[in-house]
């Protein structure tokens, strides 16, 4: 059986590299007593050695070796309680700071085994001292942040939407058909709508159509969809709060209106973006509050939303 599982191991790793593999020569030397155990552990590892490949693409033989050595000794590792207690709580701190923060892992573990041989406090101490050191460590964290979204806001790409859209909004300042509210959001009526204007909390059945002023489009909500007031960016919330059932509009959104220095990554828009969207309202639609009172709303990321 112990034979079998050798193949069968040999066989996948020889079928996931999809290459040959380097036979490990006998070494010229005197003959050493080994206990049983060690000769099936030279042997398993010799055996296992002959299907790495020689000649994969981009093979990393020293990677590949540790990889294969931490695995093994992990392994080994876990029946230690104190290691899996390490071990666990390393994953839940790693994944944590790969959200917030690039980590440098050399200086962060020579920081923690300096602190693991320092003199112990009491406990209160120390979680008084853990408090104070992670404030700290989240105060930079937060202003780095604040930099890279500076840092973008900066960039040649990002000066020129500004400009793009500075421009963009004077000239369309001289069409007579746009009105400009005190905010700075531009708008035509294509289609008068009837009835009163929306309020915050209703659900509005819509379409649109959003893009940058080059014309590249954002957002397309593809057909009929829902939206709040609240929910949405300021620009796109004060144009629909002017807006009643049946009503389409043309609207300019300075880019302070919609997202700003931040701009949104994942729609294609960049920092300092202005934006133009053609929006037509349906109607409130009572039916569909109703229907998602008992669910959980996961919080939308469409152009038009502020997230």
């Amino acid at each position: 059986m112990k034979k079998l599982v050798i193949c069968v191991v040999a066989a996948i790793v020889t079928c996931v590299m999809g290459a040959g593999s380097v036979v490990a020569q006998p070494q010229n030397s005197e003959p050493e007593v080994m206990s049983p155990s060690d000769s099936v552990s030279m042997l398993l590892g010799t055996a296992m050695a002959n299907v790495v490949p020689i000649d994969a693409k981009n093979f990393d033989y020293e990677m590949f070796a540790k990889g294969f050595e931490t695995s093994v000794m992990t392994l080994k590792m876990m029946e230690d309680s104190n290691f899996m207690a390490g071990a666990i709580v390393a994953v839940k701190l790693m994944q944590y700071f790969a959200e917030e923060v690039n980590m440098n892992e050399e200086v962060f573990l020579k920081a923690f085994k300096k602190g693991l041989e320092a003199e112990r406090l009491s406990p209160e101490e120390s979680m008084k001292q853990s408090d104070l050191l992670g404030n700290q460590a989240m105060e930079i964290v937060e202003r780095m942040k604040v930099q890279a979204v500076l840092d973008r806001a900066s960039t040649p790409e990002a000066l020129a939407a500004k400009q793009n859209g500075e421009a963009y909004i004077a000239k369309m300042k001289r069409n007579k058909k746009y009105k400009t509210t005190s905010s700075g959001l531009m708008y035509r009526v294509i289609t008068p709508g009837k009835g009163q204007c929306f309020g915050a909390e209703d659900w509005i059945k819509l379409k649109y159509v959003g893009k940058l002023v080059d014309g590249t489009v954002v957002e397309n909500s593809n057909g009929e969809t829902h939206k709040r007031i609240l929910q949405v960016t300021p620009g796109c919330g004060e144009m629909l709060s002017l807006m009643k059932p049946g009503m389409k509009v043309e609207a300019i959104i300075p880019a302070a209106l919609a997202y700003d220095i931040y701009g949104n990554p994942d729609r294609g828009i960049g920092p300092n973006e202005t934006l133009v969207f053609e929006i037509e309202t349906i109607d409130v639609d009572p039916s569909y509050e109703e229907e998602i009172e008992d669910v959980v709303i996961v919080e939308d990321k469409d152009i038009i939303s502020r997230e």
